[in-house]
């Protein structure tokens, strides 16, 4: 046994032998002040019993308060015995001792000093928080209005995405409906208050959910701010950088006419390393408004039979989420622990534990389909995690403009790979050029069209038969 375990397990018999004496000697002083309150002050004439018969009402509350304060004396103020609010509005004033309010709330001079000798243990995730959100404030956004943009969701986007949080008040609805699976009546009555609770609050987020919410971004902004001591520089803010993604439209006209990337604009200048929100929501929201229309034109054909118009709301909430992540990973790690411990949203989670891998959920008929009580439905996280991946991985128009992305706000690449890219994009529009100009400088001399070369195949064909029959009659003559 360790001199540590050792050294607890006397403390903890020592304190108990403690804990009997002062019982005992508690007991003994509650008898002794009894008998002398009432025999020496009280009717009682000095006989004995009567001081265990007779209680004087006027000595009563004199004897309560003695013992009372006896017991705070031996045993500590106990929690139950002070007034929070009086305490807290007290705090609120700079002259009064906070230490000795501290040592009130925690019931004694004895447990502020136990606590100090054998602290508890502090369970904490050791990710550095800061209280301000320098990195995702700008003129255009704030953690308020964060995700306010898009298709179907542009003016309740940031409500809908902080609605994927926990909430304590729903999760105990949502506790009460599984726990009373086998009795219909209490899960039909426990459902209805779901649905009137989700009505009241559409509209409204949870202060909880908020909490949770802006915690996510004080830990990205901790562990921003925290570069310029783990590596000796600064992650700068630069307001300067815009988006990389240009979305043309045809004229007077809402249709998609061409998609372009910037490559000149990059999150490292000059060796350092640039951080700008602006660039990454307005990229996001680029994104997003490429990713809905897609969804609108394919939704309901070929291998998007299964989605709807149902699941637009929430497809681009998640969308926006997701994707505002993947480009956030650049700078620094988020596992999807971090997301999967703070949203209460089932799909949210199941969304978060499988996007880093190009893996759709798999659907079990009578199991996570939706169908079975006992469990919840996987149905749309895969629908969702197909359409972002065919999205981001097979559409034509959209697996050379994700490689151009990932590589402009990649923050670790160095300076040589940087330069090589440019080279290599140089080079690559020099050859298009040069192809364009020969084409646009051929006369229609230069142009051989298709039945002509049809007809030279066959004059081709016709003189090597010619050929060879000359060549066997020469054979059979000589």
């Amino acid at each position: 046994m360790s001199d540590f375990k050792q050294i607890l397990e006397e403390n903890t018999e020592r304190e108990k032998y403690r804990s009997r004496n002062r019982k005992f000697f508690f007991i003994f002083l509650t008898v002794f002040i009894y008998i002398f309150i009432t025999m020496f002050f009280g009717n009682t004439n000095g006989i004995l019993l009567q001081a265990f018969v007779f209680i004087p009402k006027k000595l009563m509350f004199l004897e309560l308060f003695i013992l009372l304060l006896l017991f705070f004396i031996i045993n500590g103020v106990p929690k139950w015995f002070y007034l929070k609010k009086a305490v807290s509005f007290i705090n609120k004033f700079d002259f009064v001792d906070i230490k000795f309010l501290k040592i009130m709330e925690k019931g004694g001079l004895k447990r502020e000093l136990k606590t100090f000798f054998y602290p508890e243990v502090t369970m904490t995730d050791g990710v550095p928080r800061s209280q301000s959100f320098e990195y995702f404030t700008s003129k255009k956004y704030s953690p308020d209005n964060l995700f306010d943009f898009g298709v179907f969701t542009a003016k309740s986007g940031t409500k809908r995405v902080i609605k994927l949080f926990r909430n304590p008040k729903r999760e105990k609805l949502v506790q009460k409906i599984e726990t009373s699976k086998n009795r219909k009546k209490i899960h039909l009555e426990a459902k209805k208050e779901l649905i009137e609770y989700d009505k009241i609050y559409t509209n409204k987020v949870a202060n909880e959910q908020s909490k949770l919410y802006l915690d996510l971004l004080q830990m990205l902004q901790g562990i921003y701010e925290s570069y310029e001591t783990d590596f000796g520089e600064k992650l700068e803010i630069n307001s300067k950088l815009c988006t990389p993604l240009d979305i043309f439209f045809k004229r007077d006209t809402t249709t998609i006419g061409k998609v372009e990337v910037n490559n000149d604009i990059d999150v490292i200048t000059e060796g350092r390393v640039n951080f700008s929100i602006d660039m990454i929501m307005d990229t996001v929201k680029n994104l997003n408004l490429l990713y809905m229309t897609a969804l609108k034109h394919r939704a309901g054909r070929g291998r998007f039979n299964s989605v709807s118009k149902k699941d637009f709301i929430s497809f681009e909430t998640y969308f926006k989420f997701f994707m505002t992540r993947k480009i956030l990973k650049n700078y620094s790690n988020i596992p999807s622990g971090w997301i999967c411990v703070k949203m209460e949203d089932y799909t949210a989670r199941a969304i978060a534990s499988n996007i880093d891998r190009e893996m759709i959920i798999s659907i079990v008929d009578g199991q996570n389909d939706g169908k079975n009580s006992s469990y919840s439905s996987d149905v749309e996280a895969s629908k969702f995690l197909f359409t972002y991946w065919f999205f981001t991985s097979i559409e034509p128009t959209m697996i050379k403009v994700m490689e151009q992305l990932e590589f402009i706000f990649n923050a670790t690449k160095e300076v040589n790979e940087i330069t090589a890219r440019k080279f290599a994009l140089k080079e690559e529009n020099r050859l298009k050029a040069e192809i364009e100009a020969q084409y646009n400088n051929m006369n229609d001399k230069d142009l051989v069209y298709l039945d002509e070369l049809l007809k030279d195949d066959e004059n081709v064909i016709k003189n090597r038969e010619k050929q060879k029959k000359k060549e066997t009659n020469e054979k059979l003559y000589n």
